[in-house]
């Protein structure tokens, strides 16, 4: 018998309330349009306007965000 690997959904935390003003998180991915738009939607629900940019931290590819300010 073969068993199917079970497919499992990998969630990111996003520290967006945890960071001190204009501080900043890198998320490691190597799918970009959905983690940042998923990192930018996450910020929206904390009415934190954040930035994203592609960075290389480490030796590991991914997403900076950065926190640009607070919606009033």
């Amino acid at each position: 018998m073969s068993s199917m690997p079970s497919s499992k959904k990998l969630t990111i935390k996003y520290p967006w309330l945890d960071l001190p003003p204009y501080g900043g998180f890198f998320v490691p991915t190597l799918n970009f349009a959905k983690t940042r738009e998923e990192g930018l939607k996450e910020g929206l629900r904390y009415r934190i306007r954040g930035k994203v940019e592609p960075a290389i931290v480490d030796g590991k590819i991914g997403l900076l965000f950065t926190v640009g300010g607070r919606l009033r």
